[in-house]
Parts: C-alpha cells; structure tokens; sequence
C-alpha cells in the first residue's frame, strides 16, 4: 500500500509517516524507485508491538492514542488492515 493509503487507515497525516520513516519509526517500508510502498503484514506486525509501549496513564487521565469510545487507535487501525486483506 502507498504511503497516502496507509496515512489513510491510520488516521494521520503523510507528512507524519514521512518524519517516522526519517526518524527510521513507524512500520518498516519498501522503495521501489521513488516510490515508498509499505506491506501489510509489516504494518500489521508493527501495531501489534505498539500496543505494549507507551505512556501508563495516571489515574482519571486518558492514555495518549486513545480516541473517544476508549478504543485504542493501533486496534481501529489493526482491524481496518485486517478487513482489507
């Protein structure tokens, strides 16, 4: 999947997975050419691991990635990417 896609079913911005993939972040990729092409499997295999890190949220507060409805963003995303396959 393209870059834009995967922005896409994430919920961020490109710009966003541009600074992970700088930072060497976020879900591995493939270029082909000038083109960066990202596979499902890998992403899938990255927010599986994202879900063990990241902030424990003190008591009332809401841990960071979560959005309304208490789902967790990487678990939307997950089965959005997996529906697709």
């Amino acid at each position: 999947m393209s870059r834009a896609e995967l922005a896409d079913e994430l919920g961020l911005c490109v710009e966003t997975l541009r600074r992970w993939a700088d930072a060497r972040r976020g879900p591995k990729f493939v270029r082909a050419g000038r083109k960066i092409l990202y596979r499902r499997s890998t992403v899938l295999a990255w927010l599986e691991e994202q879900e063990g890190i990241g902030p424990v949220a003190s008591a009332g507060q809401t841990r960071a990635g979560r959005r309304p409805g208490g789902k967790s963003m990487s678990r939307q995303a997950l089965g959005k990417l997996g529906r697709a396959q």
